[in-house]
This record gives structure tokens, sequence and C-alpha cells, in this order.
């Protein structure tokens, strides 16, 4: 549902402040049950909540104040998705329903796009083909208003959308896949015990793409310059080249440390700016290693971690200002080179599949795709419930 022109959005405006209701009300409740994220010591925990024990998104309302490019770094990093994309009145509505303050603005995904045919497009990458600006509104006031907020001020914005400052600080609404529910079979299963090994990562596939194989660990690691990457990218092409055990890399000794920081010396990139595989934990605030290696092993320059700005929880490996072997946190967003690493054994070398026969009925889990789903109208209460996991 296009609202494009300002003389439906003022009539949707004025519509909203008649009812009372603040905003323009869809047709049915909009009541769900959540899931529940993990609680840092600086942030809230998030309760994540879905239109309908149908739909293939659920959200969440961070009551944390960032900057956009903050927010959807956190989105992406500790809950497993992104700041919100919109298409339909029905979804805006039940985002707005998330807190139903008209006091407050939020973050939601939209971002000034010159590229896109609307001059807007979602950080998820999904169509820009739903709009609900406030009358007079985006107008980019002294030409340095590039992100979407929505909600209230005292100026009069009911849930609708302004333009502003990417740099303000404000609470944030994240959109991720929801878990999908269980599907029970009608008959039993029959008894049945196959084991059977299959490479499915042979050495052969790794090394055609690229890695090489350090004798002291055993492991195979990439370093790849270009086109860079967000560590959240970077961790996708380092799956996508070495296999799905393939991560941005660990490190667990100074002697490994150095082996990859040898592998850019080698192509030139001495001393530049990588990712590697550490994640700060948004529930306690220590670092982790995304491939799930203990943190042990720590190689920080002087004066680092410092989470400037409060927006640094990836590490990054090579700076000039510290040497190509030194470790800093930085901004998970920013584009960079990094390094991967895959460890055998491979998944898939041994694969054990049994099925015990039983008066019940065992269940499969269905993969959900994310087609169309948003734009459903029809809101109801939920009632499954999953917990989020950080990388």
């Amino acid at each position: 549902m296009k609202r494009g022109t300002s003389g439906c959005v003022l009539a949707l405006a004025v519509v909203a402040l008649l009812l009372g209701g603040g905003y323009a009300q869809s047709t049915s409740s909009a009541a769900a049950t959540s899931t529940t994220t993990t609680r840092a010591p600086s942030e809230v925990a998030v309760d994540f909540r879905r239109p309908s024990a149908t739909s293939v998104y659920e959200y969440g309302y961070v009551r944390k104040k960032e900057s956009f490019r903050i927010a959807e770094e956190r989105c992406q990093l500790y809950y497993g998705g992104q700041l919100a994309s919109i298409h339909s009145l029905a979804e805006h509505d039940f985002i707005f329903s998330l807190w139903n303050d008209r006091r407050v603005e939020v973050w939601i995904g939209g971002q000034r796009d010159t590229a896109a045919p609307s001059g807007w497009s979602w950080v998820d990458g999904t169509p820009f083909d739903f709009e609900l600006w406030m009358v007079g509104e985006p107008n980019n006031y002294r030409a340095n208003e590039d992100c979407i907020r929505m909600g209230h001020t005292t100026q009069g914005f009911f849930g609708l959308w302004n333009d502003a400052r990417c740099n303000q600080r404000r609470n944030y609404v994240c959109k991720r896949l929801a878990p999908q529910p269980t599907i029970q079979p009608p008959f039993p299963t029959s008894t049945t015990t196959t084991t059977s090994s299959v490479n499915l990562v042979p050495p052969g596939f790794i090394l055609d793409n690229g890695f090489v194989q350090n004798p002291a660990t055993g492991c195979y690691y990439l370093v790849y310059t270009r086109p860079r990457l967000s560590w959240f990218d970077a961790r996708q092409e380092c799956k996508r080249l070495g296999g799905p055990s393939a991560d941005l890399a660990s490190v667990e000794s100074i002697e490994e440390n150095a082996y990859i920081d040898s592998l850019f010396d080698a192509i030139g990139a001495t001393d530049r700016p990588r990712w590697i595989g550490g994640y700060r934990d948004l529930a306690t605030g220590n670092f982790l290693w995304a491939d799930g290696t203990p943190w042990a092993f720590t190689n920080w320059a002087n004066g680092e971690p410092n989470n400037l700005n409060n927006g640094e929880d990836c590490v990054s490996m090579g700076f000039r200002r510290f040497g190509g072997e030194e470790w800093n946190d930085a901004d998970c967003l920013t584009r960079r080179r990094f390094a991967c690493k895959v460890c055998p054994p491979f998944p898939g070398a041994t694969t054990t599949v049994a099925a015990t026969a039983s008066s019940q009925a065992t269940t499969t889990t269905t993969t959900a795709t994310s087609t169309d789903s948003q734009t459903s109208t029809t809101f109801e209460s939920t009632s499954t419930s999953a917990v989020v996991s950080t990388p």
C-alpha cells in the first residue's frame, strides 16, 4: 500500500487524531507472544514479537539509544536481524504497537539512496514499496537528513515518518526471521539407522578457492582483499568459499597471529586493517570468537579495545598506527579486508541418521522463505518462542 502524497498522509494524520489512537490502526489487534534475547549490563532485554503464528518475521523494540549506524550494527550482531523495513500499513501499525508511545521516535531501516527510484532504500535490501511520511517530509533539512525515524514528537508526529540526521541517538526496531513451527507427520516412522561417510567440503575444494594450509595448526587460511566487506558480509563470504564450518579467523597463539599477518604481507597488504573473527558479546561485554573457539589469546594494541563512541564491537587486526599484528576493536559495518579459517574434520565426514519406531510421530522442522509474507493485514496471537544467540 503506497502512501506517497502529502494529501493522503495529511488525511491519515487527521483521521488518526480524531480516532484518538495516534496512528493508523489496522483492522485487528496485535497481541503476540515474544522471544527474549540475552541481557547485557548496559542493555535491556529485547522482546521479539510477531504479528501472527504464521508470520515469517518477528520484531524487537530496543530501548537503548544509538545512532542509526550503530543501531543497524547491533541488530545484526546481537539480534540476528536488521533495522526494520516496512511494506504495508498493517506492518507499520504492528511495529508502532511495540512501544505505542507518541512521545518517542525510533529508527527504522530506511536510508537515503540517490541511486534508488524513490530516493530511499531499506538496509535489508527489500523493495522500498511503502512510505508513510509526515506532511512536509522528507525535507532533508540543511541537507543533512539521510535516515528515517518513525514515531511522535511535540511537533505532531503520530507514528508517521520523518527524515533525520543519522548521528542522532534513538531507540530502534530490529526485524528478523522468526523461528518456524514444527509439523507432526501423520504416521510413526520405522526404525532405521544409517551411517555414511561423506566429505562435503574436501580439501581440494578449499585449496581451489585460494586457501592455504598452515602445517603448524593443520587449518586452512584465506586472506581476502577485494572487495572489502563488513564484518558480517565477510563471515558469509568465508562460508561461501570454505564451506559451512569456515569462518572469520580465530587466533589461538602468537605464532598463528604472526602467520595470518604474514599472508597479508605476502600480497602487499602490510599493516592494513583486516577483519578477524572476534566480536564483543553483548551479554557480558567480553569478546568471543565467531567460530566458537575459546577466547584465550589476545594481542590488543596499546589502549585497545576502547569501544570508541560505544560503537566498536568487532575485532580488526593491523593498522599503520599500531602495527600489522596488533588488534583494535572497530565498527563492524566498516568495509575491510579479512582473513578466513577452516579446520578439519570437515562437516559431513561422518553423518549418522537414526529414527526409532514408536507410536508417536517425529517432528520435522520446516524452512520458510521470506517472500510476500510481510504484506498480510491480519494480526493474531502467536504461541511460539525461541532464544536469540550471538553469532
